[in-house]
């Protein structure tokens, strides 16, 4: 079956749902340079922006329980508790920065999806500009997005598959629309500190791009 994932900042327990952008919920549907909904990412973790500086999973659905949680995290279902994973857990007792943590499903799916998209672009406004250098403090390192490689897909059309997702995944393999390419990067840089800068930080060592390919 498909993977769906979310975007975390595990120091806040917020998240973002694909959907809410008008984008498909799987990492391969949404996961390009020039995506409206990797733009919003983008500028999340830009300076000003909520996110900047956080630590950042790109949860999938199927990732490992327990991961990136407190050790002991539990949940309660139908009366019995289990451990979840970060996936299940934010949707549970997360914050949806668009508002839509709990939506009513009694309603039709429409009018619920026209009111998350509202909202959503409401929320997009407020963000300041998109960084375009892609930096992981924790390692030390950054990637300049402008300088990632393009490839074909379809109908002659060019598109670049964005690292910040794929380098912060944590499932991938495990479903339906995930990366497949093969790449050893995939998910290394899962729970630590990200950030979009608009130049290269002092200290900070500019890397070849990633290059992903499907």
């Amino acid at each position: 079956m498909g993977q769906y994932y979310e975007p975390i900042n595990i120091d806040k327990m917020e998240y973002l749902v694909s959907h809410d952008f008008d984008n498909g919920l799987k990492l391969m549907e949404h996961s390009y340079i020039g995506n409206n909904f990797m733009e919003v990412v983008e500028r999340l973790l830009s300076p000003n922006g909520a996110w900047h500086r956080c630590h950042l999973v790109w949860a999938g659905d199927y990732m490992d329980d327990g991961l990136f949680l407190p050790e002991g995290t539990t949940l309660v279902a139908d009366g019995k508790e289990f451990k979840p994973n970060l996936f299940g857990y934010v949707d549970e007792k997360g914050k949806n920065l668009t508002g839509f943590s709990n939506p009513d499903y009694n309603e039709d799916y429409n009018i619920r999806r026209a009111k998350a998209e509202k909202a959503a672009k409401k929320f997009s406004e407020k963000l300041p500009k998109a960084g375009k250098i892609l930096v992981n403090w924790t390692r030390g390192v950054c990637l300049d997005l402008d300088k990632e490689n393009p490839f074909e897909v379809v109908d002659g059309e060019f598109y670049t598959i964005h690292p910040l997702s794929l380098l912060t995944c944590s499932g991938n393999g495990r479903g339906g629309g995930d990366y497949r390419g093969g790449d050893e990067n995939v998910g290394t840089w899962a729970g630590e500190e990200i950030s979009m800068e608009y130049e290269v930080p002092e200290g900070i060592e500019l890397i070849e791009p990633m290059s992903f390919q499907e």
